[in-house]
Parts: structure tokens; sequence; C-alpha cells
């Protein structure tokens, strides 16, 4: 807990600022393992992938998680488990552990994997990532990264918040009401631009900024709500850039395969 803040409103608000690091984090893995569904169960598995886990996790596990963290005066889970049931909690604990490791080396190797990929075209391949992300994970526990966790947990809740504002104003406000830039979105390489400004300056400059603000140099107030924020910040440099730019870097040439409906209508 930071100096300064204590039991009650501001404390709320920093630890729903870290969550928004682990709710968007889980969103990125639902994605990953969507990507293996068949085009006949994209609906239903969409929820199945991207909502049910979701409400038993935070709605049902948090709770619990909450009042056995609070009965037993500790935060680690697999403290108290192992408290609660002995032998059987150490070896559940030892369960869990591993299938969710299992998952984050699959979803890090497959982000590593595509971002050298294309910012450095640098491909040895997918073994090489799973070594090197387990291998990366077990020096960061080494090194007690545990410790700090809370501070990644802010800085991604920043990063993810932000990310996400951009993306339902651009949406929203920007394709539109503005009617700036296409109404459609296009994922081909070749009819795009290296990279937007529209996005891009206004996620850097969010996340920074919000970064600063959860380190506690722009005051309590802000150091709680830095992820609202930065949410806050990137949705206006999104209009304001939009505006400015005038949609110009959205597409490189106008794919002829697709209609934009809004603009025959």
């Amino acid at each position: 807990m930071p100096e300064g803040v204590h039991i009650g409103g501001e404390a709320l608000l920093l630890c729903i600022g870290m969550h928004h690091g682990i709710i968007g984090l889980t969103a990125l893995l639902a994605s990953d393992y969507a990507r293996f569904l068949k085009p006949s169960d994209v609906k239903v598995g969409s929820v199945a992938i991207g909502f049910i886990p979701q409400i038993f996790c935070f709605g049902v596990m948090g709770g619990l998680g909450i009042w056995f963290g609070v009965r037993f005066l500790e935060s680690d889970p697999g403290v108290y488990i192992v408290l609660l049931l002995g032998i059987g909690g150490a070896l559940f604990t030892m369960l869990t552990q591993l299938r969710i490791n299992v998952t984050n080396i699959y979803s890090s190797s497959l982000s590593l994997s595509n971002f050298f990929e294309n910012i450095f075209h640098f491909t040895p391949g997918r073994r090489f990532w799973v070594v090197f992300a387990g291998v990366t994970a077990i020096l960061l526990m080494l090194s007690n990264i545990v410790e700090h966790v809370d501070t990644l947990m802010t800085f991604q809740g920043v990063f993810l918040l932000a990310w996400a504002a951009i993306l339902v104003t651009d949406a929203l406000v920007v394709k539109k009401w503005l009617k700036i830039g296409p109404t459609y979105y296009v994922a081909r390489q070749e009819y795009l631009y290296k990279w937007n400004p529209v996005g891009t300056i206004s996620l850097i400059v969010a996340s920074v900024l919000g970064t600063i603000a959860a380190l506690g140099y722009m005051g309590l107030f802000l150091e709680t709500t830095a992820a609202f924020f930065a949410a806050l910040l990137a949705s206006i440099l999104t209009v304001v850039i939009a505006v400015l730019t005038k949609g110009k870097y959205y597409l490189v040439k106008v794919p002829e395969d697709i209609v934009d409906e809004d603009k025959i209508g």
C-alpha cells in the first residue's frame, strides 16, 4: 500500500487499477485460445472462452480469495490454502500453478514470437521462445519479482486501459461520430502504414504520464486513479490527433474488396 493510503476509497481505487492489468491480460489470453475455434463455433466459443471463465475467476474465486485473505490475514493463496487444507492444499497449489504456467508460457512465447518477427524480423521459432520465456520467468522469480507485482500490475493496468480507451474512442467517436478515416478495420499489412500517430502517440503519451502518476509523482489522487487518468488522456489525444491528421494514416490504399456501408448509405 502506498504511503498515506488507508483502507477505504483510495485503497479500493488502487486495487481496481491493479486489477485492470490482470483483466486485460486475461482478454489477451482468451484471444490466443479463440484462434483455434471453428468458424461455425465463433459466437458460442467467444462466450465460452472470453466471458464465462472471467466471471468465474473474478466473480466467484475473486470473492473467495478476498474472504480467505481477510480471514487468514494473508494475501498469498499459496499460503492460506496450505494452512486451510494441509498437504492437500500444497498439492492443489502445485497443480494449479503447473496448469496456469503452461498457459502463461504458451501465451508469452506467442507474443514474443509475433513481436520479434514483426518488429525485428527475428524468427528463431516457437520452441526457442518457449525456452526463453520459461528461463526468464524462473530468473525473475529468483530475483524476487513477486515483491514488485503490485507495481507491475498497476503499469499493465495503465497501459491496457489506455489501449482499450483508444480503441473505443476510435470506433465510437473518430470513425462513427466525426467520420474520420474508414469505418471498417483492415488487418492486412499491405494496406496499412507502419504506424498510425492517432493510436501510437496517444498510447505512448498516456502510458508514460499514467505511469508517472502511478508512481506517485502527481499526487496521491492521481496515484490511486492512474489507470483512469491514462484512459481519459488517451481518449482526448486520440480525438485531437485524428482531427489534426484528418485520418491520413489509417490506410496506404483503399482495399477494393471491402465496401464502406456507411458511405454508401
